[in-house]
C-alpha cells in the first residue's frame, strides 16, 4: 500500500489530547508515527505528500445512522452510491440502519451488506442489525449470529418495540452479546397519523393549510418522552446498552442527562436538521423537510444544542434517508419521512463552529470520538498503530449546497441553496484516499 504523509496540516485528536501542527505518517494502512513538522525528514521517493496547509486533520469520521435501501429500495440508493455519498461526506465509516426489504434480521442480510461494501471499496459499513424478527416488535432475533455476521448494534429502527416486555427481553439478550440497542425512540399511539411536530400550531397562526392540505394531528415530543424514559428504567434493570437515535425532545435531554449522572451505561445522537432548523422550515422546504422524529421549536433546538456542548449527547449521526424525486413531491400527508444527509452535514456542523456553538474539538469528538466508542471499534483518535482513517476539513473555503451535484441518488434536502463556511477536503481510509475535493466538490458545490 505503500507510505503516505500528511504534511503542514493543524491536527485536533480529542482523544489524544492534540491540537495544534502536526505531521503524520502513513504505512501499509496504518499511522506509523504522529510528530512536529521536521521530525520525520524529507519524504522518501515513492512517498505520498498530502499538504494539508490550512485544513484541519482529524479522526475518521463515523456516522451511527444511515440508511443506504439496499436491498429493496435501490431506486432511492444503493450501497455503492451510499458509500461514495458517505465518502463525499467526509465519513470513513457508517453504520446502516435494517429498515431494507428484507430486513436485516438474519445472517444472511449481513453478509450481504459487508460483501457488497467491500466490492465497492472506499468507506467502511458497518450493519445494524434488527431487534426482532422482521422489525414487528414481537420475536426477537439471532443476536449471537448475527454479531458474529458483523453486526455492531440492534435496532428495529423507525419501528419503535411498544412493548415493554419485549424490549426488557431485547434488552437482557442484547447484554449478553455485548451490543448496543439503538433506539428510535417513538409511542406510536400518540403520532399514529402525524405529519410534524405541532401541526394544530399552524392554525393558530393562521396557516390552516400547506401546499392546499389540511393539517390535523401532530407527532407531540411527549411521544418520545415516554419512550426514552422507558427505556432507561429497563436499562437500568438490565445493564444494557443503549443509545437513543436522533434526539429531538428538550425533555429527552433532561432524562439522558439524569440517566448518564447515575452512571448508567445511556448515550445519544443528534441531527445537523434537528440542530440548525425548527418546524417552521416546512413552510419554505414542504416536504424536504418531514422528518421523523419531526422538526421541533426553538426551545426544544436550543436544549439540543446545550445537550453537545455539555456531552449529553455524545455524537451528530446524519440519519441519511434518501427518497427519489417523485416520492417526495407526494401530496405531503403522503410523502415519507427523511433528509438526504450524508454529504451536507459536517458542512452544516461548521456553521455551527463559525457561531461558536461548538469548537474544532467538539466537532472531532462529535463525528469521531464518540462514535467509536459507542461502537467499541478501532478509531476515534490519531495514534500510531490504528487503522490511517482520517477526515481533513477545509474550514475557509465557503460553497452553496446544490443538491443536483450530490452523488447520494436522494437529493432530497431542506438545506438547498445554504451557504456553508467550509467542507471536506479528502477522505482517507485505511491509508487510502477514498475522496478529494477536486476543487468543484462533487458533493454539494456550485
Amino acid at each position: 500500500m505503500g507510505k503516505m504523509r500528511i504534511h503542514g496540516g493543524r491536527l485536533i485528536d480529542p482523544a489524544g489530547g492534540r491540537d495544534g501542527f502536526f505531521d503524520v505518517i502513513i504505512e501499509d494502512g496504518r499511522i506509523k508515527a504522529v510528530g512536529l513538522p521536521g521530525d520525520f525528514g524529507t519524504p522518501e521517493e515513492n512517498e505520498i505528500v498530502v499538504d494539508a496547509t490550512g485544513l484541519w486533520v482529524m479522526p475518521g469520521f463515523v456516522d451511527l445512522h444511515v440508511h443506504l435501501r439496499e436491498p429493496g429500495q435501490e431506486y432511492k440508493e444503493t450501497i455503492e452510491t451510499g458509500l461514495k455519498a458517505s465518502a463525499a461526506g467526509g465519513f470513513a465509516a457508517v453504520c446502516c440502519m435494517p429498515n431494507t426489504l428484507p430486513p436485516n434480521d438474519n445472517p444472511q442480510i449481513t453478509q450481504f451488506l459487508i460483501r457488497k461494501s467491500k466490492e465497492t471499496g472506499g468507506t467502511k459499513l458497518y450493519p445494524v442489525a434488527s431487534i426482532t424478527i422482521r422489525r414487528e416488535g414481537e420475536i426477537l432475533t439471532d443476536m449471537e449470529a448475527l454479531k458474529r455476521e458483523g453486526a455492531v448494534a440492534l435496532s428495529d429502527d423507525g419501528d419503535c418495540i411498544q412493548s415493554s416486555k419485549v424490549m426488557k427481553l431485547a434488552m437482557e439478550r442484547a447484554r449478553r452479546v455485548d451490543l448496543p440497542i439503538f433506539e428510535h425512540a417513538e409511542d406510536r399511539l400518540l403520532t399514529e397519523g402525524g405529519m410534524s411536530h405541532q401541526e394544530a400550531g399552524y392554525e393558530e397562526r393562521g396557516d390552516k393549510k400547506w401546499d392546499g392540505e389540511e393539517i390535523k394531528g401532530g407527532m407531540p415530543a411527549e411521544a418520545e418522552e415516554i419512550i426514552v424514559q422507558r427505556d432507561i428504567a429497563i436499562a437500568r434493570l438490565t445493564g444494557a446498552r443503549l443509545h437513543f437515535c436522533h434526539v429531538s425532545s428538550m425533555r429527552s435531554v433532561e432524562a439522558i442527562r439524569r440517566a448518564k449522572d447515575e452512571g448508567l451505561s445511556i448515550t445519544s445522537e443528534v441531527t445537523p436538521h434537528h440542530l440548525l432548523l425548527t418546524e417552521e422550515a416546512i413552510l419554505k422546504a414542504g416536504a424536504n423537510a418531514k422528518v421523523n422524529p419531526p422538526l421541533r421549536t426553538e426551545k426544544h433546538r436550543q436544549a439540543l444544542i446545550e445537550g453537545i456542548r455539555n456531552g449529553t449527547i455524545d455524537a451528530i449521526a446524519t440519519d441519511h434517508a434518501p427518497h427519489s424525486k417523485k416520492d417526495k413531491e407526494k401530496e405531503f400527508r403522503n410523502a415519507p419521512f427523511g433528509i438526504s444527509g450524508i454529504e451536507t452535514a459536517v458542512s452544516l456542523a461548521l456553521l455551527l463552529v463559525k457561531d461558536g456553538v461548538i469548537t474544532p474539538l467538539d466537532l472531532a469528538r462529535l463525528f469521531s470520538t464518540s462514535p467509536c466508542r459507542i461502537l467499541r471499534i478501532e478509531g476515534g483518535r490519531i495514534s500510531a498503530g490504528l487503522p490511517a482513517n482520517l477526515t481533513l476539513i477545509n474550514p475557509s473555503k465557503p460553497f452553496v449546497i446544490n443538491p443536483d451535484r450530490f452523488i447520494s441518488k436522494g437529493k432530497n434536502t431542506p438545506f438547498k441553496d445554504w451557504k456553508v463556511p467550509g467542507g471536506v477536503a479528502m477522505t482517507i481510509v485505511e491509508g487510502k484516499i477514498v475522496w478529494k475535493d477536486e476543487g468543484e466538490r462533487k458533493g454539494g458545490a456550485k
